[in-house]
């Protein structure tokens, strides 16, 4: 699989852009979190296109398995917590 840049897929650098994917995307939701916008995945979507287009598939993976979890105990509430969800969360 082709990349638009010449990060290749399994390099550090490439796994480095999925991590600032990431961050970049957390510092959105945030921001947005403050201001009463709970959009929990949405904002990190873009991220793990941006990543897996960019740096290859296995960046765009290594993005997903870390927002799942971060999502789930950073802004899922109960906040900065684990917990069963609730159907409305679902």
């Amino acid at each position: 699989m082709r990349t638009l840049s010449r990060v290749r897929p399994w390099s550090a650098g490439a796994f480095a852009l999925g991590l600032f994917a990431v961050v970049a995307a957390t510092a959105i939701q945030t921001l947005l979190f403050q201001f009463g916008i709970e959009l929990w995945f949405a904002v990190f979507l873009p991220a793990v296109f941006f990543a897996a287009l960019f740096a290859g598939l296995p960046a765009g993976a290594l993005v997903v398995a870390i927002t799942v979890p971060l999502v789930w105990w950073a802004f899922i509430p109960p906040v900065l917590a684990f917990s069963w969800l609730r159907p409305v969360d679902i």
